[in-house]
């Protein structure tokens, strides 16, 4: 009887193990690499969509923008019977015959357009952002009627970081580094500009109306000042004309009180930033008078007409939507110059001073500062 005897090798064992290796292997390998693949995609993806919609934000932008240039031509042509909208986002173009209809349209597919346009041309505060140092601004405050008291708020040049900031008292000006109220103590210690505010009633306009109600106020920021509200019925001398204003690390605030004697409700008010800038000044109105201070101007209600408008847009670019808020001029020019006389070279003014001397004896003139 013969037998067939198979004999078994076992390298074929290893060699089914290694093809088994090899196929996870390469399964992990097409894992790896197919999650790469889908990383660089996504990648890819987002830095597309962000792409669009960085577009599509500044189109809409610039349909915001187109809104507010709109309404701004309107209100300076005085044709165009321009109106206070705060409550309505399509009065100026929603029908047919409206200001700006098929205006806030900015191309063919009616894709970039604007979708809310307010105007308002009687806010209850004038702004101004970011005043030099030295400079000044100008402007007129109307009210509806008799005006009470006026409000002048301002924002810091800069973060405050000190506890002990604008700690001089009221009315010392002596410029020493970090003690005294001159120009390095203001850079060193307080953040806040030293305002000087112009303020006459205009709906008298004459010689006697103009020397006995004009006024000027020095507002020097304190930190620790509770004489914040100024009385407008006493005429300030240089002396008293410098009050304190009440200061936050955040905001400075003065009010003029009694302005309710003068019946008037229309002024011109200048204001001069001394030593500092400013992010941001604010003024006011109270038509009732009334006392005390008033921190800021976020709950006024009485409007002012004649100064600034406040225009308030948003466009629209398929599902971005962008808003602009600004306030435009209504008068010709609110920027002045702080000074009567300046020029790029040293001006020579000599004074004549003595124990007893007058106002009308002071020399004013001398061959030592020819004119």
């Amino acid at each position: 009887m013969k037998y067939n005897i198979i004999k078994h090798n076992p390298c074929n064992i290893n060699s089914i193990n290694k093809g088994f290796v090899s196929i996870i292997t390469t399964l992990i390998l097409s894992i790896v690499i197919t999650l790469i693949v889908i990383g660089f995609a996504q990648v890819t993806r987002n830095e597309q969509t962000q792409t669009l919609n960085n577009e599509l934000n500044a189109q809409a932008y610039y349909a915001a923008e187109t809104a507010i240039n709109d309404a701004y031509n309107l209100i300076i042509t005085p044709a165009s019977q321009m109106y206070s909208n705060t409550g309505n986002c399509t009065s100026y173009f929603g029908s047919a015959g409206s200001l700006l209809y098929g205006h806030q349209y900015l191309n063919g597919a009616k894709t970039v357009q604007f979708t809310c346009l307010l105007v308002n041309l009687s806010p209850t505060s004038i702004a101004y952002n970011n005043i030099n140092a030295g400079s000044s601004v100008a402007f007129p405050l109307n009210a509806q009627s008799s005006v009470g008291s006026i409000t002048i708020t301002w924002e810091p040049s800069s973060t405050i970081t000190s506890a002990n900031f604008c700690s001089q008292p009221v009315g010392i000006f002596v410029p020493q580094t970090g003690s005294g109220i001159g120009s390095a103590y203001w850079n060193n210690d307080c953040k806040y500009s030293l305002v000087q505010l112009d303020i006459v009633p205009t709906n008298t306009v004459n010689n006697a109306s103009l020397v006995s109600n004009e006024r000027t106020y020095y507002l020097q920021p304190e930190s620790a000042s509770s004489n914040s509200v100024i009385d407008y019925s006493s005429n300030p001398d240089i002396e008293t004309g410098i009050v304190g204003a009440y200061c936050t690390a955040s905001l400075c605030s003065a009010t003029i009180n009694g302005l309710n004697s003068l019946n008037s409700a229309s002024y011109y008010v200048r204001l001069s930033l001394l030593y500092e800038s400013s992010q941001g000044i604010f003024t006011c109105v109270n038509v009732y008078g009334g006392s005390g201070n008033s921190p800021s101007c976020n709950n006024a209600t009485t409007q002012l007409s004649g100064a600034q408008a406040l225009i308030d847009a948003t466009g629209r670019d398929q599902n971005e939507l962008k808003r602009i808020q600004v306030r435009v001029p209504l008068t010709s020019s609110t920027l002045a110059p702080i000074n009567a006389l300046e020029s790029t070279n040293n001006i020579c003014k000599q004074l004549t001073t003595g124990p007893n001397t007058q106002p009308n004896n002071v020399s004013h003139y001398s061959s030592a500062c020819p004119l």
